[in-house]
């Protein structure tokens, strides 16, 4: 038996009493209930939604100079993820040697003999 069917058979039970003194508080008591549940609930979702981002969080693996999810070819913006928490896809413009970041502006190029470098940053 849940606690709300608890509840209904409580306040059906005080109203054969005939005495509103108590029903009054029993109603008040399932209205405290009905909002523990309502926060109980919130809190549940918060909780699955806190976890699902650590989780992710913790699928994402360095390599230089970009993030990358598990079974995820395209690096994620690691301007973005490092100062904000943001996941967001690169965009390959020139066949994997240059990409861009969507959200903070940052373009990187990626050249075989040199280390990748950020080519400019736009400042917002």
């Amino acid at each position: 038996m849940s606690i709300v069917d608890t509840m209904k058979d409580v306040v059906s039970l005080v109203r054969k009493l005939d005495n509103i003194d108590i029903l009054k508080q029993v109603l008040e008591l399932q209205g405290q209930v009905f909002e523990l549940q309502d926060e109980n609930k919130t809190l549940k979702l918060e909780v699955n939604n806190l976890s699902a981002k650590l989780q992710f969080s913790q699928s994402l693996k360095y390599s230089h100079p970009f993030y990358y999810a598990t079974e995820d070819a395209i690096p994620y913006c690691p301007r973005c993820w490092e100062a904000e928490r943001k996941a967001i896809h690169l965009k390959d413009d020139w066949n994997k040697r240059r990409w861009e970041c969507y959200s903070c502006k940052n373009v990187y190029l990626l050249d075989d003999t040199a280390p990748p470098t950020i080519m400019f940053e736009t400042i917002r």
